[in-house]
């Protein structure tokens, strides 16, 4: 599959049609379009940490932590690449992921992305009677790769980013 031509498959059966699932599509439909592997797990990481950043005020850091490394374990069932994901308090890593992200297909990479993000927003709209959902998709649509984002080749690992507040 292509990033840019129709719209990414359903991420998980039981969430096709949903408003996690379809507010996913619509987003990596424009902001993955013509993206190589490496740019996307860039754009993936962005917008992971937007929901984290977004949800962690509302339902605390122990919580997201639970609710992100649900969402990993349910979404490795789909695309195994994505246990090697790491969550903790700060946020989730990508560095192992980006080790390996270049045996993976473009299409590949789309599905594992609109997988995590739907599962989080499922997980977090269960948990919250949706009513994080509206913001957490507007805090989903406003990510975007800035052109030199988009042409930037990331070199990975990288380094952790110090946690808000950290003062370094």
């Amino acid at each position: 599959m292509n990033a840019s031509s129709s719209p990414p498959e359903p991420s998980d059966p039981r969430l096709a049609g949903t408003a996690y699932d379809s507010a996913v599509s619509e987003w990596l439909t424009e902001a993955a379009k013509d993206l190589p592997q490496e740019r996307l797990l860039v754009l993936f990481e962005k917008a992971v940490d937007a929901l984290w950043r977004r949800a962690r005020w509302s339902i605390g850091a122990v919580s997201l932590i639970a609710i992100v490394d649900r969402a990993i374990t349910i979404g490795a069932g789909h695309w195994p690449l994505l246990s090697l994901l790491h969550v903790d308090a700060s946020g989730v890593y990508f560095q192992d992921l980006g080790k390996h992200i270049e045996t993976a297909s473009v299409g590949e990479v789309v599905f594992g992305m609109q997988v995590l993000l739907a599962e989080i927003l499922a997980i977090i709209g269960a948990l919250t009677s949706d009513m994080l959902t509206p913001v957490l998709q507007q805090a989903l649509a406003r990510v975007t790769l800035v052109p030199a984002d988009r042409s930037q080749r990331r070199q990975w690992p990288a380094e952790p980013e110090p946690a808000e507040g950290s003062g370094t």
